[in-house]
């Protein structure tokens, strides 16, 4: 990333893929860690089409990861993990489950963070955390 390549993060992406050029793609069978390393090579074609526009969604929707965050950032690393968690439309009980916190502290936390950034919407927050640099 330091060289100029672009990183983003969808935690709750289920498709692994990989697309070159945006003329072939190469999309894994088998998502979970076994010897099995089928997949499938997609040429130029509808399906292809497809599957870039899949990937442009997804792209769009993850949350963006880069060298460091910014200097200025008032938050911590948890507070930066949950927003990039709600900046990719996770669900209450993932985030819960994920960072091991209740939803009292949940629910507070996003209170915090909803009134640090002025948003309305805890999907808005997080929108604002990445467009800051602070995710």
């Amino acid at each position: 990333m330091a060289k100029g390549e672009q990183a983003r993060s969808l935690p709750v992406a289920r498709l692994k893929m990989l697309i070159a050029d945006r003329s072939s793609a190469v999309i894994r069978l088998v998502l979970e860690a076994s010897e099995s390393s089928a997949a499938i090579v997609v040429r130029p074609s509808p399906l292809l089409t497809a599957i870039v526009t899949c990937f442009d969604l997804m792209w769009e929707r993850a949350a963006s990861i880069g060298v460091s965050a910014a200097a200025d950032s008032p938050l911590d690393e948890r507070d930066r993990e949950l927003l990039s968690m709600l900046a990719s439309g996770m669900k209450d009980a993932s985030i819960m489950r994920t960072l091991g916190i209740t939803q009292r502290t949940m629910t507070r936390r996003v209170a915090q963070l909803m009134a640090l950034m002025g948003a309305q919407t805890r999907f808005q927050a997080g929108l604002q955390a990445a467009r800051r640099g602070w995710l």
